[in-house]
């Protein structure tokens, strides 16, 4: 029997286990913590927090607390220019020169107050009538005729003084005085004046006829009512009774005169 001699190692296998042997050697030192290294600890995954719990609501604020709020953001207080003159929240400068309104001064160039109250309305009351002009028609109550007239109405407060000129076949004037109680868009009123009229006297001198002009004067008393359309517009209308002085035969002593009028006032 033939014997196989032993196999012998070859130098290039010997080389490979050499390195193979060097590489497992390195792979565990690595795998192996650095002397003194801290240890890297992994903590588990903390569970989710909890949900907060909401905070209460504030309480509502207080009456009191509410108007101390809306008068701290209140804008600073001022009256309006067209009521007291200044301007809304802003003082008048210091060089303003100075005008007096009824006995007050305040800066030039403002409005006093109550300038801009509007116009009252006269039919609403308690305004005050003014001056201004008169037509009339005097009918004679018997259905004779009548004269008309026209002149001034000269107003103070509730009464009016009238100054006319009156003229029907003869020519002729009248003064009087109206007084007015109240106010408002019917007036009531009483009268009382002095009519009179110019006219023509015939009489017999030495059996000669002759014309002389004479003067009828009267007293005339009356009620009547006043009826304002607007500020400046009113119809008037009395009844009138008159009683004549140093007639003839023209004239009557006492007569009924009521009359119709127009006023226009300022």
């Amino acid at each position: 029997m033939l014997s196989l001699p032993p196999p012998r190692a070859s130098p290039i296998a010997f080389v490979f286990a050499l390195g193979l042997a060097l590489g497992v050697a390195a792979g565990a030192a690595a795998a192996q913590p650095a002397p003194g290294a801290p240890t890297v600890v992994t903590a588990p995954p903390s569970a989710a927090p909890a949900p907060a719990t909401p905070a209460p609501a504030p309480a509502p604020p207080t009456d009191a607390e509410a108007a101390a709020a809306r008068e701290a953001a209140a804008p600073p207080h001022g009256d309006g220019q067209l009521s007291t003159g200044i301007p809304y929240g802003v003082p008048p400068p210091a060089h303003a020169p100075i005008a007096r309104d009824g006995g007050e001064a305040r800066p030039a160039g403002t409005i006093g107050l109550y300038d801009d109250e509007p116009e009252h309305d006269p039919r609403s009351g308690g305004d005050e009538a003014g001056s201004g002009m008169l037509g009339v028609v005097r009918i004679d109550g018997k259905g004779r005729g009548f004269a008309a007239g026209a002149g001034l109405l000269i107003a103070r407060g509730p009464f009016d003084l009238e100054i006319l000129a009156l003229r029907s076949d003869v020519f002729g004037g009248y003064v009087g005085v109206r007084f007015r109680p109240y106010a408002g868009m019917f007036q009531p009123y009483i009268a009382a004046g002095l009519p009179g009229f110019v006219f023509d006297h015939d009489e017999q001198v030495d059996g000669t006829p002759q014309s002389t002009k004479r003067l009828a004067v009267g007293f005339r008393g009356a009620i009547g009512l006043e009826l304002r359309l607007d500020r400046h517009v009113s119809l008037e209308g009395d009844l009138g009774f008159e009683h004549f002085f140093l007639a003839d035969d023209r004239f009557e002593a006492d007569v009924f005169v009521p009359t119709l009028g127009v006023i226009g006032r300022l």
